[in-house]
């Protein structure tokens, strides 16, 4: 706490028109008890552990826990953008391949989902859900048969379309009011995001190509790249 709670690793962001007043009592509070400090220096990358295979078995468990992923990059990365369609059309929306594969066609679980998460320095991907007990081994043949599907197959115009019009509104959504506006600059400022990248990314989700999007699926979707825990 000493460390890095400190003036110099903090920013205050204020949203909509702050008065005066506002000001004051933001100071008086915030600005008054803070201590004063230096910056604290960039923390070392994570190594992640070599063991990529972790099964914990609950005996009296009803269900099983998937968890599926690797280590990928922070938003300033030059495949971040693309990897983010990708990952929308794997599993970043009610309609994904996953969810079609799992939910809609096996049966096996109410919601799968996969997610592409930046961090300040870093990032990770990961595919969660969760299954009946003696479905487990048959749900992870069914989530690395569309990692699969997306290295071999180049997507869709329909489907691609789909995606580019989730994204957009999704997007919009995103900057609908001033918290919401807020929240997004306060994420870019504070993981010290590129100058322009909102306008970067609207340009590759409406310009990436199927190639790409299959040139990234090949690149990242991987089994012998994933981390593969299943608890239950």
């Amino acid at each position: 706490f000493e460390t890095h709670y400190r003036a110099g690793n903090l920013k205050i962001f204020l949203s909509g028109r702050p008065t005066d007043n506002v000001l004051e009592a933001l100071n008086n509070t915030l600005g008054k008890n803070i201590k004063l400090g230096k910056t604290t220096p960039k923390p070392a990358i994570y190594n992640p552990n070599p063991n990529k295979i972790l099964r914990i078995d609950k005996a009296n468990s009803l269900q099983s826990a998937i968890r599926i992923g690797c280590k990928t990059f922070n938003r300033n990365h030059p495949d971040y953008k693309g990897l983010y369609v990708l990952n929308t059309i794997l599993g970043g929306y009610f309609g994904a391949r996953l969810m079609m594969n799992l939910r809609e066609d096996k049966g096996y679980t109410y919601g799968v989902y996969s997610n592409l998460e930046p961090m300040t320095y870093d990032g990770y991907f990961n595919v969660a859900t969760e299954v009946a007990k003696g479905s487990a081994n048959d749900a992870l043949k069914e989530i690395y048969k569309e990692f699969a599907k997306l290295r071999a197959e180049p997507i869709g115009q329909e489907e691609l379309q789909m995606v580019r019009n989730y994204l957009l509104g999704y997007l919009l959504t995103g900057l609908d009011g001033p918290f919401s506006v807020a929240e997004i600059l306060k994420t870019y400022i504070v993981e010290e995001v590129e100058t322009g990248f909102y306008d970067s990314f609207v340009h590759t989700i409406k310009t990436i190509t199927p190639t790409e999007i299959q040139a990234l699926a090949n690149k990242y979707l991987r089994k012998e790249n994933m981390y593969e825990i299943v608890v239950g």
